[in-house]
């Protein structure tokens, strides 16, 4: 049973949407429904390619689309790729948007100004999470040997490592191109998938690929979790589920300017993909 009560108060906390909003700027923000409720009529549709230039426009979108009204469960996702101008501004007339956006969605990739690494670390559900945290720690483990930089979350049923755009090599954006960098980060997920764990998902690698963004909930059966950003090794080395759910976690966490955090700030992706063997050809076009 979905709690919408407590979906709505999450989403109209200020101090909830300001910690989202830098990971929506001048990308693509998206209300998926959650896999669990298939194809059930009332739920079936999703809403991709939504414009976020400020905190307001969070808000203005989700009333536009009659969010709260119309108590749709959706988990809210960022896009990997970030865009130069960002998304188009967009009409809410389902038909007129599908319309406007036939030659942005065929030639999105020419926008693209940064295209960020994700490495989800994937639980079926939560009675396995603490296989999930196992194989991120060791994953961890490994990227800090290695001084590779990343970001690293709790996604709500498993862990995510994203290293940004500004440490991957130079490989084109362009999907049709022999070498490009969704193929590259593919191969060295299959790498990682084979050296650590096959919770590491690598079934996903294209230009519109999407992530689930911090600090907003998670949706599942069983509940919501916060998609929560370890700022140090003490919290995820205290992990505790129960701690994520929405009502105990800002006793918990401060959510007033928390953020995010690199680690290994000053480090070098290539000692990654060298290490492991995966050759990165090309240059971006």
């Amino acid at each position: 049973m979905i709690d919408y009560s407590q979906l709505r108060k999450w989403y109209g906390s200020l101090s909830v949407l300001y910690e989202m909003f830098p990971y929506l700027k001048k990308r693509e923000f998206a209300l998926l429904v959650p896999s669990f409720l298939g194809n059930h009529k009332v739920y079936k549709t999703s809403t991709r390619m939504l414009k976020c230039n400020n905190v307001q426009q969070i808000k203005y979108n989700l009333e536009r689309l009659k969010w709260g009204e119309r108590n749709l469960p959706y988990n809210f996702y960022y896009s990997l790729a970030k865009y130069g101008d960002g998304i188009p501004v967009q009409s809410f007339n389902y038909a007129q948007r599908k319309e406007n956006n036939k030659n942005w969605t065929a030639e999105h990739w020419k926008h693209i100004t940064g295209y960020d690494y994700l490495i989800d670390v994937d639980s079926p559900d939560q009675e396995n999470i603490a296989h999930a945290h196992q194989s991120a720690r060791m994953l961890k483990n490994f990227f800090n040997q290695l001084n590779v930089p990343y970001e690293f979350r709790f996604s709500g049923c498993g862990f995510h490592f994203v290293i940004p755009s500004m440490y991957l090599p130079e490989l084109s954006f362009n999907p049709h191109k022999e070498h490009n960098i969704y193929k590259f980060l593919s191969k060295v997920s299959k790498k990682l998938l084979e050296r650590f764990s096959e919770m590491i998902d690598v079934n996903i690698y294209d230009s519109r690929r999407l992530c689930k963004i911090p600090y907003s909930l998670a949706i599942y059966e069983q509940g919501n979790y916060v998609c929560h950003p370890f700022l140090d090794k003490g919290e995820f080395d205290n992990f505790y589920l129960n701690d994520l759910d929405p009502l105990i976690y800002p006793m918990k966490y401060n959510l007033l300017r928390r953020g995010g955090h690199v680690f290994n700030r000053d480090g070098n992706f290539e000692n990654l993909y060298n290490y492991i063997g995966v050759d990165a050809n090309g240059k971006k076009t």
